[in-house]
C-alpha cells in the first residue's frame, strides 16, 4: 500500500504493525467484552455508588530520599550527622516523631501536609522485608506485586480488580501513560493504559492521507475473524478492543484549542503530572 501511494519499497505486514499502530493506548484483557459499553458501564457504576472512593497511586521511579522527606525529628542529631549537606529542618507532623520536607507544605490546601491533616493520606515509613539482597529491581518488583517473589505476578491493584472489579469496564483501572503500570497488571479484569484521549488515536509512522485511512481501517477489521489458535484469537481480540477504545475516546481529544475535558479546578500549568491528574479526575 505504501509503495502504491507513496512510492518506494514494499512494506511488510510485520513492519506496519511494528511501526507504531495504536501508540498511546494499550488494553489488557483475557477475554472479549462489549467495549462499546465502556462509558455506559463506567456511568452505571458511578450512579450506583456516587461516593465510592477513587484510589490514585503515584509511583516515583527515582531517588526520593526517605530521611529528607520524612525527617526523623526524634533523632535529628544523628540524622544531621549522616546527612551533613542534605539535611533539612522538617515541618513537624502532629502526633508523629517526623517532620515533612518544607516543599511538601506548599501548594493548594497546604500541600501534602494539608492532605495529611485532613485525613486524606497517611505515611508508612521504613517499609522493609526480611533478608534483603539489596537489588533495586527486586525491591521494586516486590512493591509492585505486593509479593516477596521474583516471579511474574499480577500487581497488587490488579488483584484488587480481579476480586472486586467488573468484566466490561476497562476504565475501572487506568494507567495514565504509554504503558501499563505493573501495579495495575491484572489476571482477568480489563484495565487500560492511556496517555491522553488524543494519544489514543491510531497512527502509522510516515504514512498519511488515504493510505493511512485504509491501513487503519484494515487494522480495525483484523479483530473480526473467527477460529485459529489461542494466540491468534488473543491478537484479534486486542486489535478489536484497542480500535474500539480509540474510537470511543476520540470525541474527548483536544482539538483546535478546545479541550472537552477542561476542568473548573486549576491544575499546575506546563506540568505533565498535573495534566495526567486532570485527565484522571475527568
Amino acid at each position: 500500500m505504501r509503495r502504491d501511494y507513496l512510492g518506494g519499497p514494499a512494506v511488510t505486514r510485520r513492519q506496519v504493525l511494528g511501526a507504531g499502530l495504536g501508540a498511546g493506548l494499550a488494553l489488557y484483557t483475557t477475554r472479549a467484552m462489549p467495549l462499546t459499553r465502556v462509558f455506559e458501564a463506567a456511568a452505571a457504576e458511578a450512579a450506583a455508588a456516587p461516593d465510592a472512593p477513587v484510589l490514585v497511586s503515584v509511583f516515583l521511579p527515582g531517588g526520593v530520599d526517605l530521611l529528607d522527606t520524612l525527617v526523623p525529628l526524634h533523632d535529628y542529631g544523628r540524622y544531621a550527622d549522616l546527612h551533613p549537606k542534605l539535611r533539612v529542618q522538617g515541618i513537624a507532623l502532629p502526633g508523629t516523631p517526623f517532620g515533612l520536607h518544607p516543599s511538601l507544605t506548599r501548594g493548594a490546601g497546604g500541600g501534602i501536609k494539608g492532605l495529611y491533616e485532613r485525613g486524606k493520606i497517611g505515611f508508612l515509613p521504613g517499609i522493609d522485608y526480611a533478608n534483603p539482597d539489596l537489588s533495586h529491581f527486586h525491591s521494586r518488583h516486590f512493591w509492585e506485586t505486593g509479593l516477596i517473589t521474583d516471579r511474574e505476578a499480577p500487581g497488587w491493584l490488579g488483584r484488587v480488580l480481579d476480586r472486586s472489579g467488573g468484566a466490561d469496564n476497562p476504565l475501572q483501572g487506568v494507567t495514565m501513560g504509554y504503558g501499563l503500570s505493573p501495579v495495575m497488571r491484572s489476571a482477568g479484569a480489563p484495565v487500560a493504559a492511556v496517555a491522553s484521549p488524543g494519544d489514543a488515536e491510531f497512527w502509522i509512522r510516515d504514512v498519511w492521507g488515504e493510505a493511512e485511512a485504509e491501513a487503519i481501517a484494515a487494522y480495525g477489521r483484523l479483530g473480526h475473524g473467527k477460529g485459529g489458535s489461542r494466540a491468534l484469537q488473543a491478537s484479534r481480540t486486542a486489535a478489536h478492543l484497542a480500535k474500539q477504545v480509540a474510537d470511543r475516546l476520540e470525541p474527548y481529544a483536544e482539538k483546535d484549542g478546545v479541550d472537552p475535558l477542561a476542568s473548573s479546578i486549576a491544575y499546575p500549568a506546563e506540568s505533565e503530572f498535573g495534566t495526567r491528574l486532570r485527565y484522571l479526575a475527568r
